[in-house]
């Protein structure tokens, strides 16, 4: 009799816990201050808050989520790999009386090395925050699994 082993579950999950201000008309890196769950090393947040690499190849799901504050025109959220490929992303209108709430996701074949992050963007014209710590959980996190079949 063989026994076969399971992969290791390999998930994490990071969130902001401050506001981040976001530039009219730029994509941004969203940037994570806290890792909320991490059983392989995606994010390093001292070296760079804002990518997640992949240690081993795989199955990955990503899901983003972001909460902007109010104000005029277009916000869009993406989740793009090794700074090119956009995989999932996320535009509507924002709105003017209440915060706006967005989210992205995506499953795919990653390589190990793949780069993950998450950008935003808004073109209200003037800079806009990302707003963190809602007590609703509508907040700015990513969330990556290397999904086991």
């Amino acid at each position: 009799m063989s026994i076969v082993s399971k992969p290791q579950l390999a998930v994490g999950r990071y969130e902001a816990n401050v506001n981040q201000i976001i530039p009219s008309g730029v994509f941004t890196d969203m940037v994570y201050q806290r890792i909320c769950v991490q059983t392989s090393r995606f994010v390093n947040l001292a070296e760079d808050p804002a990518e997640m690499s992949l240690p081993t190849a795989g199955l990955y799901r990503i899901i983003a989520s972001c909460r902007w504050e109010t104000g005029p025109r277009d916000r869009s959220i993406r989740i793009i790999i090794n700074n090119t490929v956009v995989v999932g992303s996320n535009l509507h209108p924002a709105s003017v009386s209440l915060d706006t709430c967005q989210q992205c996701e995506s499953t795919l074949e990653l390589k190990a090395g793949d780069n993950v992050k998450v950008q935003v963007f808004q073109n209200s014209g003037s800079d806009k925050n990302l707003l963190a710590d809602d007590p609703n959980f509508q907040e700015n996190w990513c969330y990556l699994e290397r999904v086991v079949i």
